[in-house]
């Protein structure tokens, strides 16, 4: 190509796209004109630098839609849009939100705190799960553990590594007991497994069943 010369020899046209796949770790799409059908596969898509994807190929719910360029080797990609993503957004954008959406309501959005010129930084999972960074720092509004709170560290410490050493202090008092029952039971060790049982019991409110009561993840993960 001369210098000066445009890599873009015709006027835009607009296009869906039909699929996509990975070339030399690039991501390159395959389109279709409409109205008229004309089609490209393998084509770049141009965007903002560092900012990327690969999109869902169509399905009964609608298909990813693409503004290009039409040129001498095809129909390069200058823009893309999916409003299944835009529907399946969890919260609607208030004004000066700027937001990264992904399928299925995943998003990291930014959104203006009302009268106030800063912004509020939100983290949400496709189930809707948030974490938010603000002045107060890192917090997950959708769990019950709260900064601050005094229970927090009783709800960490509650980790299943600890429960493991729970267990076995228990099932050693409980076989000292047994031993030392013809000089009768201590009070130390009655009070030792009367406390620890209900954190082991299956079933029981106090059981720990994830890593913290509120944090999702499998015990001992």
């Amino acid at each position: 190509m001369a210098r000066g010369e445009s890599a873009f020899d015709g006027p835009l046209a607009g296009v869906t796209v039909k699929g996509s796949q990975i070339s030399e770790g690039v991501a390159t799409v395959n389109v279709e004109a409409f109205p008229g059908g004309e089609g490209s596969t393998g084509e770049p898509v141009y965007g903002v630098l560092g900012d990327g994807g690969r999109p869902l190929p169509p399905n009964t719910d609608g298909a990813a839609e693409a503004i290009c360029a039409r040129s001498a080797d095809g129909l390069p990609v200058l823009a893309v849009r999916d409003l299944r993503i835009e529907t399946a957004r969890a919260a609607t954008p208030e004004e000066g939100t700027v937001y990264k959406a992904g399928y299925y309501g995943a998003e990291l959005r930014f959104e203006v705190v009302s009268g106030e010129e800063r912004s509020t930084a939100t983290l949400t999972d496709a189930n809707g799960s948030d974490i938010v960074l603000d002045e107060q720092g890192v917090r997950v509004p959708t769990s019950p553990l709260v900064q601050g709170d005094p229970n927090v560290a009783q709800d960490v410490a509650l980790a299943q590594p600890l429960i493991d050493v729970l267990g076995a202090l228990y099932t050693f008092a409980v076989n000292a007991a047994a031993a030392l029952s013809g000089l009768g039971t201590p009070v130390d060790i009655s009070t030792l497994t009367t406390k620890i049982a209900p954190y082991l019991a299956a079933g029981s409110p106090n059981a720990p069943t994830t890593r913290a009561p509120g944090v999702r993840g499998a015990p001992g993960t």
